[in-house]
């Protein structure tokens, strides 16, 4: 049986709640899909969407256009134009136009910044991975390279793929960099095999 329903609409699963400005509904099956100003809610997290197809039996999540996901607990922020979220394995991958960021709930210039080709983020294991030109911002450094991983309770983030980062004083590149956060910004930045790199003593500019 199939229903089309049209203003406000809203459909509660569990500690789901699922609104959007029409519907298709699927009962046998279990899929809904909904447009326009579409917004699923849980507790502590949410995304939006322009369009989104929810499978009940799958526990998936196909969000296109304009996809925005907050999860205040673990203050991660993710924006893209599709996105897949997975509820039985509480992973979401983004793979059109991805950005992520990190303690979004602070100023700008305390957040991680990421960039990729493709994002993938495991809530479980609190941690993000970027895949295809990933680029990490965070305080006065940029770091660049094919892949990397953020795990934000431990303070790293792992590049590799011919990584490269910059940031005030000097370049450093290798097979893998190693990034360790401290605060607002990066506290070291280690590069392991083939490291190479450039250095300015910036206390000399200006004198």
């Amino acid at each position: 049986t199939e229903y089309q329903l049209f203003g406000d609409v809203r459909f509660s699963q569990g500690d789901t709640d699922l609104r959007g400005n029409r519907a298709i509904w699927r009962r046998e099956s279990g899929i809904i899909q909904l447009d326009g100003q579409v917004l699923v809610q849980q507790p502590h997290r949410w995304v939006s969407a322009q369009s989104m197809t929810y499978e009940r039996a799958g526990r998936t999540v196909l969000a296109i256009g304009d996809v925005h996901l907050e999860d205040t607990t673990q203050s991660f922020a993710l924006f893209s134009q599709r996105a897949r979220y997975d509820r039985g394995r509480d992973l979401a991958v983004a793979d059109s136009a991805p950005v992520v960021y990190w303690d979004f709930l602070l100023d700008s210039a305390a957040q991680t910044v990421v960039h990729a080709d493709t994002v993938i983020y495991d809530r479980l294991a609190r941690r993000g991975e970027g895949v295809g030109n990933v680029t990490v911002r965070k305080g006065d450094w940029v770091a660049e390279g094919e892949r990397g991983t953020i795990n934000p309770d431990s303070n790293l983030a792992v590049m590799t793929g011919q990584p490269t980062a910059t940031g005030i004083g000097g370049t450093i590149k290798g097979d893998t960099l190693v990034m360790e956060f401290s605060g607002r910004g990066v506290r070291r930045v280690r590069a392991i095999g083939n490291a190479s790199g450039t250095y300015r003593d910036t206390t000399l500019d200006g004198s």
